[in-house]
């Protein structure tokens, strides 16, 4: 017998043990391509942290444009189909486990998530900032918690002084939005996408100026607590939130360049610095909160990637044991610098060295890519029947 012709016969348990050693979403996908029994072999959804981490690119400004995937670590990028003209590609909502990414779409004073892999709609119950306008629906991000909780907010600067901060939860089961804004004080302007919010264990976090705003749902502006940030002598320069290990992390990417030229402000060189803190309970004042710096070595079982809406941490063993690093998306300004427009780094907690990954193609145009973590679905096999009448 033709041995090519033994490999459909292959028992499925085989089949799933070779897939469940593929990373590689891409992969993952063309192994059940092969033949009708492989296919049939991955009835079980595969584990969610079993394969690499894709990159989003950011909003395109071409709505005909199709929506671009990028793995650093396999060098390959996929496509899928635009998502229809009326959907903005700024507003993204991503899961807190970056397992899905969705857009956010308004008409009419409702709105619906929309996934650009499967294109499953989700409708979401009317909101009445939709309807009295005090909502920007053209920069509106949000995260969809394990609970089902979600998250939406936007943040509009009104001058250099003042910003309003808009946002609604939506808890598993209920039908109605709980409604929560802040004005927030300005003094510092956030270039580069700085700001970020979460909602972590029932309560809102929003980066405001030198400080970081803890809001609980329901409760008096007055009674919001005020953590401040450590002092530092690298200007920030992007901010991320995410919880990793049972802890709340900020993540803050600094950056100092130095000059060649101050009038014409020509930076020859730069110096990176992400620094990482946890939440935690002041001990010294029980209604008090402080950010606790946590050092490179006690991050060395995981590797962050940051991005926006949701930022993410996967434990080194998944890519090959090495640790404590940092990969987030970096716009070079500088013109006397190498590299152009937008590129991968990788930073390391425990040597503080930084190096550059690979150049991100033309078009992503927002440092702060979102990362996702494929979850490919095999459908079932249709068969078309044909009848004669």
């Amino acid at each position: 017998m033709d041995r090519t012709t033994r490999w459909p016969g292959l028992a499925p348990d085989v089949v799933r043990d070779v897939a469940s050693r593929l990373h590689d979403a891409g992969d993952f996908v063309r192994l059940h391509a092969v033949c009708k029994p492989w296919r049939s072999s991955g009835d079980a959804p595969p584990p969610t942290n079993q394969f690499l981490p894709w990159l989003l690119a950011g909003a395109d400004q071409h709505s005909s444009t199709p929506i671009r995937f990028r793995c650093i670590f396999s060098k390959s990028s996929y496509r899928a189909p635009p998502p229809s003209p009326s959907v903005s590609r700024s507003n993204r909502v991503g899961s807190a486990d970056a397992t899905a990414v969705r857009y956010i779409h308004f008409k009419h004073g409702h709105a619906s998530l929309q996934d650009p892999l499967t294109r499953e709609v989700t409708r979401l119950p009317q909101i009445s900032y939709f309807i009295h306008g005090h909502w920007d629906t053209e920069k509106t991000h949000g995260i969809v918690y394990g609970d089902s909780t979600v998250l939406l907010y936007t943040r509009v600067d009104h001058n250099r002084d003042m910003a309003w901060f808009s946002s609604a939860l939506l808890h598993s089961g209920e039908a109605r939005w709980t409604l929560v804004d802040r004005i927030l004080k300005n003094e510092t302007p956030r270039r580069h996408g700085g700001f970020c919010t979460a909602y972590p264990d029932g309560r809102i976090l929003i980066l405001e100026d030198r400080h970081w705003r803890v809001v609980t749902p329901g409760v008096a502006i007055a009674d919001d607590v005020l953590v401040q940030m450590p002092v530092c002598n690298y200007p920030s320069h992007s901010n991320y939130i995410l919880e990793s290990h049972g802890e709340l992390l900020w993540v803050s990417v600094r950056v100092k360049h130095t000059y060649e030229n101050e009038e014409e402000g020509t930076s020859s060189s730069r110096t990176f610095l992400v620094l990482v803190h946890a939440l935690e309970d002041n001990a010294s004042a029980p209604t008090k909160m402080q950010w606790v710096r946590k050092n490179g070595p006690s991050l060395a079982d995981r590797v962050f990637f940051l991005g926006s809406p949701n930022s993410i941490t996967m434990d080194s063993s998944q890519l090959g044991g090495h640790g404590g690093f940092v990969y987030f998306v970096y716009y070079n300004h500088s013109k006397a610098l190498p590299g152009e427009l937008f590129g991968v780094l990788r930073y390391n907690l425990i040597d503080s060295k930084t190096e550059f990954v690979e150049r991100v193609p033309p078009g992503w145009d927002n440092e702060k890519c979102t990362s996702l973590v494929p979850q490919p679905v095999m459908s079932p096999i249709q068969v078309c029947t044909v009848k004669t009448f």
